[in-house]
């Protein structure tokens, strides 16, 4: 499994089990856990997990651990102040993408919750953003030229929030850009640090990514739709957007991405009341 998953697992069981809790836990299937000083090593635990997942007792105690994890994450969500709240949202969709990668890796791919998608091949990525009929929006800690490959199928205004400066972007990205401008003539990209989830929107559907957009083709990408909390992962997409310096904008033309401060993240030029005024214009579906 990618290293994603196994951080991900990391935090989730040290995030919802207390140290006693874990060593109970685990001493159930003879799991064993190795300590930093007074705390377990969670990285090594999550790793020994994945990296063994064809073994019947890990697979017993993914089994088991999963479910419990997602009923102690809705039981944190259910009582959760606003300010944890996107967080413990994020991590559920996070956990049930990787309980559908274990379904991946045991051949049941197939089974998913609707309005999920399992691509495993580029093709299948751009028929996905083919089908959009409203803007598209991506949210994406790294890009590269295999985003722009998944997207060249779209019609409509693409807008890409990434966390990565533009030296970290593929090489040869700019020029790629400007050569796909004759196909994708509407898209925008924006920078934005830090970015830790991946996010799709459009027609008015978001969905949680399981891996960049970028690597579709050699990595399978896993979508789960979110619905219950989309309003609120909406809102804060847009909050970071109105944020975000331009890096590449609708009309071709390119801004420096160059910070103004320590305290803050990217110089924006637009005026405050411009950029609400923008961001209400580009989330308009929001108050739908």
């Amino acid at each position: 499994m990618k290293n994603e998953s196994t951080e991900m697992l990391a935090d989730a069981i040290k995030e919802y089990y207390t140290n006693y809790e874990l060593d109970d836990f685990c001493n159930q299937f003879d799991i064993e856990i190795d300590y930093q000083g007074a705390d377990p090593d969670y990285m090594k635990l999550a790793r020994t997990i994945t990296t063994s997942t064809s073994h019947q007792s890990t697979q017993r105690f993914l089994k088991t651990l999963i479910p419990d994890l997602l009923k102690r994450c809705n039981e944190r969500i259910a009582n959760s102040t606003s300010e944890d709240l996107i967080y413990h949202q994020q991590m559920i969709r996070q956990i049930e993408g990787f309980q559908l990668l274990l379904r991946e890796q045991k051949g049941e791919a197939k089974v998913k919750t609707p309005g999920s998608y399992i691509l495993s091949v580029k093709s299948e990525v751009q028929t996905f953003f083919s089908r959009a009929k409203t803007d598209v929006i991506i949210v994406d800690p790294w890009i590269g030229v295999g985003t722009l490959d998944c997207v060249v199928g779209v019609k409509s205004q693409i807008r890409l929030l990434t966390g990565k400066p533009p030296d970290s972007f593929d090489k040869g990205f700019e020029a790629t850009m400007k050569r796909f401008r004759s196909k994708i003539p509407n898209i925008s990209i924006r920078l934005y640090k830090p970015l830790q989830d991946r996010f799709i929107v459009f027609n008015e559907k978001c969905w949680l990514a399981g891996a960049s957009i970028k690597d579709a083709g050699t990595t399978t990408l896993n979508l789960i739709e979110i619905r219950d909390n989309k309003q609120l992962i909406l809102k804060e997409i847009a909050r970071k957007w109105g944020e975000a310096l331009d890096f590449f904008t609708a009309d071709g033309g390119k801004r420096e991405a160059q910070k103004k401060g320590s305290d803050q993240l990217f110089d924006d030029s637009e005026s405050t009341v411009a950029s609400e005024k923008k961001r209400s214009s580009l989330f308009g579906f929001l108050k739908k």
